[in-house]
């Protein structure tokens, strides 16, 4: 505890406060240099929602126990129950995230400017702030990671001690790292990225990374039995910018929603048959390694996921090369194309969903093996949904290159 103007404050206060200042900082900077004139309203009103959101999305990862003790303990709690389980100040940042969106959204409105242009200037900003604030966690007992057992890895920045001299990996450092990369990115290679790219690369970055970072936590992180809610909002947000590159490709072209929903329909048949393989393939694998065919169970399909890890990951690195390899080139895309993108995408979804499932039931699996599986498909889903959003404007700029291509030999024939 710091005795900073007559106020105590945590290490973590001080954090966050430095974190805001920080993003604060870099969105007025990032404001003028787009010439944003919807920068103080983005200000104000994305402190109050950022707050607002943040608070709710927290109240609503843990709604079974605020509807037991009433929902009037949204903005503090008088239940000492909730008090003990940090309900008075508990929030989370995928609720900043939506409620900036919305103080963007309705500052754009108020002012007559681009909401896309007020995000780009806030993308850069939020990754700041993320990177800054994940530095005090380790004061609350937040940000750790697995415990570590070989003393000649237990060393500071490596791991950190808690308070009963147990040694865990410091991931509230590596998370602050992967915040300041992605800070570094967006102020380098994607600093001319405009209408809103360069948020979006932000939310690519962010969410495809925090998904294996929440399957390495080991604190206090928010969960429904033992799914990880920050994982679900992560791939959430992921399926929507997917379903928002299909649109915008769809109406690019002078398509209607016929053409999503076939894109849409081959790639969950593209998916279904080679899942059906997949499974095959594992069943075979698990006879010629035990012998014997696994008992018929509930859990069968991620049991063979997980005891059949060599397979999984053969099919992963696989699946990551084939959206690397067609990402290159900047020729427009076809329809099947697009399809394996988002079957890649699918595809690393449910192979997350039972890598979770394994290392929370599955004693055979090892957790190193897990995460690596569940780091390839960040890989593949992050890759994949960029590819997919980035898909309309590389088809525009290859017709304008095409037009400017043009526009010279029209001139030397007339």
């Amino acid at each position: 505890m710091w005795h900073i103007l007559g106020r105590d404050l945590t290490p973590y206060a001080v954090s966050i406060w430095i974190a805001g200042l920080a993003a604060l900082g870099v969105f007025l900077w990032q404001g003028k240099r787009l010439k944003l004139s919807a920068r103080l309203w983005t200000v104000g009103l994305g402190v109050l929602l950022g707050l607002l959101g943040a608070r709710a999305y927290y109240v609503l990862a843990r709604l079974e126990l605020f509807l037991d003790q009433g929902l009037d303990n949204f903005f503090t709690a008088s239940d000492p129950e909730l008090a003990t389980w940090g309900a008075v100040s508990g929030a989370a940042f995928f609720g900043a995230v939506g409620g900036v969106c919305l103080a963007a959204l309705l500052a754009g409105r108020i002012t007559k400017e681009k909401v896309s242009s007020i995000l780009d200037a806030l993308a850069p900003a939020a990754a700041l702030g993320i990177a800054v604030s994940r530095l005090g966690e380790n004061s609350i007992g937040e940000g750790i990671g697995p415990e570590v057992y070989e003393e000649g890895l237990q060393f500071f920045p490596l791991a950190v001690m808690n308070e009963w001299e147990e040694w865990n990996y410091a991931l509230f450092l590596l998370e602050a790292l992967a915040g300041l990369i992605i800070f570094v990115l967006l102020m380098t290679r994607g600093r001319k990225l405009t209408g809103g790219y360069r948020a979006r690369l932000f939310l690519v970055l962010y969410c495809s990374s925090q998904i294996v970072f929440e399957a390495l936590r080991r604190d206090n992180f928010l969960r429904w039995l033992f799914v990880r809610v920050s994982q679900v909002a992560a791939a959430l947000i992921l399926l929507g910018l997917v379903i928002f590159g299909l649109l915008r490709r769809a109406r690019g072209k002078g398509e209607g929603g016929k053409s999503v929903l076939k894109t849409a329909g081959c790639a969950v048949l593209f998916f279904l048959g080679g899942f059906v393989g997949f499974l095959a393939v594992q069943l075979g694998y698990s006879l010629l390694t035990a012998g014997s065919l696994p008992e018929w169970s509930g859990a069968l399909w991620w049991q063979l996921i997980c005891d059949g890890w060599p397979v999984t990951l053969a099919v992963l690195a696989a699946l990551a090369a084939v959206c690397i390899l067609q990402g290159r080139g900047r020729r427009e895309w076809t329809e099947k194309q697009t399809a394996v993108r988002l079957t890649a995408f699918l595809s690393a979804a449910v192979i997350v969903i039972a890598m979770e499932f394994g290392i929370d039931k599955s004693a055979s699996l090892d957790p190193a093996v897990g995460y690596l599986a569940e780091a390839l498909c960040c890989l593949i889903m992050g890759v994949s949904t960029w590819q997919l959003i980035r898909e309309k404007k590389d088809s525009g700029d290859e017709a304008a290159q095409g037009r400017n291509t043009e526009a010279p030999k029209a001139a030397v024939q007339r």
